[in-house]
């Protein structure tokens, strides 16, 4: 649980690292940011690396809240679309995990971010794809178009238009597989 006193530090490094990565989280920047001095940081997080975890920690409240949400979507599109366009800073944060996954702290938190998501929303998912019946295909397509999502985002284009023409390349792309296979409207 963040303390009051906390939440200006960690809503500004959440913020820097979602704009800038771990590379963006300096205690001066952090102080300029917040208006509060660093011995003030110092007192509530030690060092920068404390900050990091209890900003991992803070993420994962946020992805739980979201998973919370999305469990409430009745579709894939439109509903979980917008949902995720509401959160444009806890998306930049997971891209940037993602993007530094070579540290095994951000990769366990980006995993498990998304798990909690995907879990939340795979029934709706599947239905969106036409894959009612079918989890395993549908999560592993989750899994790759969910990578996809994170390399082809940015901050500009984190709205509800840009999410929905990425779903309809992915379903045009799924469509013309299931032509090309000869299955009718199964892909397996």
């Amino acid at each position: 649980m963040v303390s009051k006193n906390e939440l200006p530090w960690i809503e500004a490094g959440y913020a820097l690292f979602a704009a800038q990565g771990p590379d963006g989280l300096r205690v001066e920047t952090l102080a300029r940011k917040v208006g509060i001095s660093k011995s003030s940081f110092y007192h509530h997080f030690a060092d920068i690396d404390v900050f990091t975890e209890r900003l991992l920690e803070w993420h994962l409240d946020r992805a739980v809240e979201i998973a919370g949400r999305a469990r409430e979507c009745r579709t894939f599109d439109p509903d979980f679309l917008h949902l995720l366009a509401e959160y444009p800073g806890d998306l930049l944060f997971n891209r940037q995990l993602r993007v530094h996954r070579e540290n095994l702290s951000y990769q366990l938190c980006f995993t498990r971010a998304n798990a909690f998501v995907e879990d939340a929303i795979l029934a709706c998912w599947s239905v969106e794809l036409g894959l009612t019946g079918k989890p395993e295909l549908a999560h592993s397509l989750f899994a790759v178009i969910n990578d996809m999502f994170y390399q082809r985002m940015t901050r500009e284009n984190l709205h509800y238009a840009w999410m929905k023409q990425l779903l309809g390349e992915i379903k045009a792309i799924l469509t013309d597989m299931i032509r090309g296979s000869g299955m009718g409207n199964e892909l397996i």
